[in-house]
């Protein structure tokens, strides 16, 4: 996730405090599509990382054949897409 812009950078200073607070699983920091959708403007998001919702679902799905990967991997590309628009990098 990147910054476009001072609103941008707000907003993720305010995801990444508000990712810290409440009853995390573990207390790991979490960000959920909800708080994306709240404070989306002025930032860029890309699928690059690994360890994130596209490679978790390459990962968990990888067994049921990749026609099912491309399927769950679709459906979280679209969730991104209604929030961030042309803002999101596959």
């Amino acid at each position: 996730m990147l910054a476009q812009n001072q609103k941008g950078l707000n907003n993720l200073f305010k995801l990444i405090s508000l990712s810290h607070q409440g009853d995390n699983f573990y207390r790991f920091p979490r960000i959920d599509l909800e708080m994306l959708k709240k404070y989306n403007e002025g930032l860029i998001v890309s699928t690059a990382c690994l360890g994130g919702l596209f490679g978790g679902t390459f990962f968990e799905y990888y067994d049921q054949g990749i026609d099912i990967v491309r399927s769950e991997m679709k459906k979280i590309a679209k969730q991104f897409i209604d929030i961030f628009g042309d803002r999101f990098y596959r």
